[in-house]
């Protein structure tokens, strides 16, 4: 099913959770980490960022490296490599 800008729940499937929220909202990291990406306008106009998370605890004991991605931005205030706190 192709994913459709029309609003409407269910209206389209993608990986990601969308959050509504008024413009200007700010955004804060699921956990500790580093920018590793920013992007002021990708091919349709979408601001994002993109951190690295180190040391997240596993089902196993140990730990693994996640990724979160923030899309739909209204503006950036980071820059890549900046450290971020959860």
């Amino acid at each position: 099913m192709d994913y459709q800008l029309d609003y409407k729940e269910y209206a389209g499937s993608h990986l990601g959770v969308d959050i509504r929220a008024p413009i200007g909202t700010p955004i804060l990291s699921i956990a500790n980490g580093i920018v590793v990406r920013t992007v002021e306008a990708d091919s349709s106009g979408n601001r994002f960022i993109v951190i690295k998370h180190d040391g997240i605890p596993n089902e196993n004991g140990g730990t693994k490296t996640l990724y979160s991605g923030y899309l739909h931005l209204s503006e950036i205030s980071v820059r890549e490599g900046m450290r971020v706190k959860k």
